[in-house]
């Protein structure tokens, strides 16, 4: 008897789903363009209202679309709207193909649960070529990606540069040293006496010690880096925007313990003194380096990230400035907090959503953007405008790396780019400045200790944090402030720490204790 066999093609049709035969005839697994017919994506993005051209109007971009013959629907907004038209979006279920743009672990797991993401692990193992080497070369970076339900729904932007690890570092003004006579202070006792001695050169105009802190409470990033939250490790633990440290493999809450009593006790003491900037918890960042580049500079020390922050023109701020390693501690021991580079924020996040029709095609195509020598020009601006790409792999940064050189063509802020740290290995700072940068972590890295790690709560952890995290770390912002501008800390300690075991501290300590024995599998 004559065996009958259907097609394959029909076979397929019956198991596969709808639109997804279409891919398999016109799709490529691997080389250019991604497929043969050109598709249509309709992507919802955030993008920076200050660049000059939208994404659609970039080279970069162009190319991109070219390359792959992916032609790209984008849904695009700034920054001041981006959460409202998001959650608008989400709230409605009118989604598009790809989403682009901050999205909160509480969104993505919220939407996770009602089908709206699609998991993106069994696409990157078998069509992709950069993340998949990323993921080969970084897995505990890449592990920690994964939601607590096994799933890998959002990839963020990635920025493997070495100096990121390192961004609230504490500088000093050596022109001021010198003319003073003294060295760089070692310990707190130097230290204090040198904001004295900066102090007494001008004492109308100086600022021996600044600082700022009224930025949102956040998670530990790099926008956090203005605080001198490494700076309270000279008094034993250094601390960090969510008051949470790892010491021994222990979770550690650090705002009710002694060592941040004293470092309060002496940011008291100088700020009576007038030794640090009385407009620390108040101004903003574009008062704060306003403060120190409409004349003379007028900072002693200050603490951030680049001197373009402070200084104008940065090149007089590497001549002015240098970095001041850990002073040693109480326990005779210099330490300092090591941030995870490789996330560089929560911008640029990367979902694909249920609603595609072409899965495949799309992380091929996204896979294209995360060529590290595409993010290159992304980050920094495209070839011979803002970076320059060598034959033999290394790469160099135009323009100092400022702000103009990398907006003038396919840069952008919001953007999903992957730049591995192996890549940033090979850059070439032909730029004094980003050198001067980057040389920060051979200042910082010996002394350098994990903060907790990149770890998702649940969904269940996460709504409860909400309100914790918020009523806790405001409360200790307010009093901090409140402490070291007009004193009271030794009337009203205990009356604080009662206050924050009331609000929830034992439970607040008890989720990052339990995220991160998950995250260790413990």
């Amino acid at each position: 008897m004559k065996r009958t066999f259907l097609p394959l093609i029909l076979v397929l049709c019956l198991l596969l789903p709808a639109g997804t035969l279409a891919e398999i005839a016109n799709f490529n697994p691997e080389g250019l363009p991604v497929v043969d017919e050109t598709i249509t994506l309709h992507i919802i993005a955030a993008i920076d209202s200050d660049f000059e051209k939208t994404y659609d109007e970039q080279e970069l971009i162009q190319r991109w679309a070219a390359d792959t013959n992916v032609d790209i629907d984008w849904i695009l907004y700034d920054a001041a709207s981006w959460t409202e038209k998001k959650n608008m979006m989400l709230a409605s279920a009118d989604l598009p193909d790809v989403l682009i743009g901050t999205v909160t672990s509480f969104d993505e797991l919220t939407y996770a649960e009602q089908g709206y993401w699609l998991p993106l692990q069994d696409l990157i193992a078998n069509y992709t070529v950069n993340m998949k080497d990323f993921s080969e070369r970084y897995p505990d970076i890449y592990q920690s990606f994964f939601a607590p339900d096994g799933n890998l729904y959002k990839i963020p932007r990635l920025k493997g540069q070495e100096d990121m690890i390192y961004p609230n570092r504490t500088y000093i003004n050596r022109t001021w040293l010198d003319q003073l006579g003294l060295e760089a202070p070692t310990n707190i006792d130097e230290f204090t006496e040198v904001l004295r001695a900066f102090k007494a050169m001008d004492p109308d105009k100086i600022i021996p010690f600044a600082f700022r802190t009224n930025d949102p409470i956040t998670a530990r990033t790099v926008f956090n880096r203005y605080y001198p939250y490494g700076f309270f490790g000279t008094f034993g633990r250094f601390d960090t925007p969510d008051h949470i440290v790892l010491e021994d493999g222990e979770v550690v809450f650090t705002a009710d313990k002694e060592e941040f009593r004293n470092a309060i006790r002496w940011f008291r003491m100088a700020m009576e003194e007038g030794l640090i900037d009385p407009e620390a918890f108040t101004m903003d960042t574009a008062a704060y380096k306003a403060k120190n580049t409409s004349g003379d500079n007028v900072y002693g020390v200050w603490t951030g990230w680049t001197v373009e922050e402070t200084t104008n023109p940065p090149e007089q701020g590497i001549i002015d400035y240098e970095m001041l390693p850990p002073l040693f501690n109480v326990n005779g021991e210099q330490i300092w907090p090591r941030f995870a580079y490789n996330i560089a924020a929560s911008s640029g996040n990367v979902l694909i959503t249920s609603v595609n029709k072409y899965p495949e095609a799309t992380i091929r195509f996204l896979d294209y953007a995360w060529d590290p020598y595409f993010s290159i020009q992304t980050d920094w601006g495209i070839d011979g405008l803002g970076s320059v790409i060598n034959d033999d792999g290394s790469w160099e940064i135009l323009g100092g790396g400022l702000r103009a050189a990398r907006m003038a063509e396919g840069m952008a802020w919001n953007f999903a780019t992957l730049v591995p740290q192996h890549i940033y290995d090979l850059c070439v700072y032909t730029s004094p400045v980003k050198q001067f940068e980057a040389d920060s972590c051979a200042v910082y890295s010996p002394y350098g200790q994990d903060l907790y790690p990149n770890i998702y709560f649940t969904l269940e952890e996460t709504q409860e944090m909400t309100q914790l995290f918020t009523d806790i770390c405001s409360y200790i912002a307010n009093m901090t402030a409140t402490w070291i501008v007009e004193g009271g800390i030794e009337e009203q300690w205990d009356d604080y720490v009662a206050t924050l075991n009331q609000m929830g501290l034992e439970r607040y300590v008890q989720i990052y204790a339990d995220a991160y024995a998950r995250f260790i599998g413990a």
